[in-house]
C-alpha cells in the first residue's frame, strides 16, 4: 500500500506460501477492502493492517477482478462469477447472452463492464452481454484491458489494439521477438495495460513494466 510517501507491506504473508497474486481491485461500497485474486482463490484485505479473510473459490485461478454496478466481478479460469453483498459468497453469473470461457481480463467503464474472454472481447450493459464483433477473433487472448477517452486498450501476447468504442476506429500494433522483456522462464505475456495518453501506454509483463510511445 502506497500512502503518497512510502510503501507499506499489507498482510501479504497471510495469503499463503506459494500463492501467486494474479489480480487486485478495490471492492464496491458494500464489499469494501482490497480484493486479491491468486492462483488458489480470492481473498479480501478489509483495511490497512487488517487480517486477510478466508479464501473463496479456492479451486480456481482468479485472473481478473473489477467493481461494477455495486458488485465485485470475478474472472476465473472456469468462467465469470459475481460477488453480491446480499449473498455473501461469489456465485456463478447468469445474464442474457453471457459468454462462456476463461475470463482473462475485466474493465469497468461507465455503464459498461468489458471482459476479455478467451480470444474475444465482450461488454455487459443493462444486464445484457454483447460481443465486440468489430474486433473479430483476436490472435491471442485479451489478457489486459484499459479504458481512456472513449477508447478500449486491449493487450495480449501478440500485440496491442486500441478500439474507439464510439467511432469503431481501430489501431493495431504487433509485437515482434524481443519487443517485450521476457520472464525468468522465457514467458512473454501482457498482464496489465495503463494508457496515460492518446499515444502512450504502459504495459506490465512478467519481467516488469515497459512504456510504449505509439506515435
Amino acid at each position: 500500500r502506497f500512502d503518497g510517501v512510502i510503501w507499506h507491506r499489507e498482510a501479504a504473508g497471510q495469503i499463503g506460501v506459494g500463492q501467486n497474486v494474479l489480480s487486485m481491485a478495490a471492492g464496491p461500497e458494500d464489499l469494501a477492502g482490497v480484493w486479491v485474486g491468486t492462483d488458489r482463490g480470492l481473498f479480501r484485505i478489509p483495511g490497512p493492517g487488517a487480517l486477510v479473510d478466508a479464501p473463496w473459490l479456492g479451486a480456481r485461478r482468479i485472473l481478473a477482478l473489477a467493481s461494477h454496478a455495486g458488485l465485485l466481478w470475478v474472472g476465473t479460469d472456469r468462467g465469470l462469477a459475481v460477488f453480491e453483498p446480499s449473498a455473501g459468497i461469489p456465485i456463478a453469473q447468469s445474464s442474457d447472452g453471457q459468454p462462456r470461457g476463461r475470463v482473462w481480463s475485466l474493465k469497468a467503464a461507465g455503464s459498461r463492464l468489458y471482459a476479455g474472454i478467451d480470444r474475444d472481447v465482450w461488454w455487459l450493459e443493462d444486464k445484457v452481454w454483447v460481443r465486440a464483433n468489430d474486433l473479430g477473433v483476436l490472435p491471442a487472448p485479451a489478457t489486459a484491458l484499459d479504458y481512456r477517452d472513449e477508447s478500449l486498450w486491449i493487450g495480449s501476447d501478440d500485440g496491442l489494439v486500441v478500439w474507439n468504442t464510439s467511432t469503431g476506429e481501430q489501431r493495431r500494433y504487433s509485437f515482434a521477438a524481443g519487443d517485450l522483456p521476457t520472464g525468468d522462464r522465457g514467458e512473454r505475456r501482457v498482464t496489465a495495460v495503463s494508457a496515460v495518453g492518446p499515444d502512450t501506454v504502459w504495459l506490465t509483463t512478467p519481467a516488469g513494466a515497459v512504456r510504449l510511445d505509439l506515435d
